[in-house]
């Protein structure tokens, strides 16, 4: 972000100018359709997204004296909810950076989160979950441990995972809504027995999450989270649906 990061730091005046001035250009309010998805693909490119938390936060003096130049001519870009999330997050951790986020969403987060849960692993369900989060989640799978289940279900493959938004929770707390597909085995088994009596353990089911995360300063020093929590969650096809239910409530779970 400052004149430590050598790819910004190589970057010429003439060409933040530049690369200021596109974005000026496209940043206003376009007529057709055309254009409209245009500026939307670049907002939503990381490029862009490094260029707008640099210039709204780096200390280089290439972006200081850009900063310069946008205030004299009446502001050159409107802070837009992503960058005031950034900014949030980051009076809670300093070090924060949105590249560095969307690498550790994609390789470590979002798979630990959805094997929590999958696996019914209420420690670290609370470690990751808020208080809310946690609670609405355990409410069902709660359920299935008192009855004399355990989990047998697995993630197989995370994909696609991708920040879709930032925005404030509650217009308060900072949050990312990230948004994935997992491929993944869905079954509780008998603890007594290790019969599987809701799912399958041969069946592998798609799932589509969107999570919503913010950072907590008092779990910065969280070897397992590092700070992140999700406040919310949604889910398809998960083994709470309405298969596994009707198993249930169908008496053809018999634990006795």
């Amino acid at each position: 972000m400052g004149s430590g990061d050598g790819e910004e730091a190589d970057i010429s005046s003439a060409e933040l100018i530049s690369r200021a001035g596109e974005a000026l250009v496209l940043s206003k309010e376009q007529q057709s359709d055309s254009s409209s998805s245009k500026m939307s693909f670049l907002q939503n490119s990381p490029a862009y997204q490094r260029f707008m938390e640099n210039y709204y936060e780096s200390d280089d003096p290439l972006y200081s004296a850009l900063r310069t130049v946008g205030s004299r001519v009446g502001r050159l870009f409107d802070e837009n909810e992503q960058a005031k999330v950034i900014r949030a997050i980051r009076e809670t951790d300093p070090h924060f950076r949105m590249d560095r986020f969307q690498t550790e969403l994609k390789e470590y987060i979002v798979p630990e989160v959805i094997d929590a849960f999958l696996t019914a692993d209420r420690n670290d369900m609370k470690a990751w979950m808020s208080e809310a989060a946690f609670n609405v989640s355990w409410a069902v799978l709660g359920e299935y441990i008192k009855s004399g289940l355990i989990s047998a279900s697995q993630v197989i493959e995370v994909q696609s995972v991708d920040v879709l938004q930032a925005k404030f929770h509650n217009e308060t707390v900072p949050v990312f809504l990230a948004t994935c597909e997992s491929q993944e085995v869905h079954a509780w088994k008998s603890a007594k027995t290790g019969e599987v009596k809701v799912g399958d353990t041969s069946s592998v089911k798609r799932s589509r999450y969107v999570f919503a995360l913010t950072m907590v300063e008092s779990e910065l020093e969280n070897e397992l989270t590092s700070g992140w929590k999700v406040v919310e969650v949604s889910d398809s096809g998960l083994m709470i649906g309405d298969k596994a239910d009707f198993s249930l409530s169908e008496g053809k779970c018999n634990l006795s």
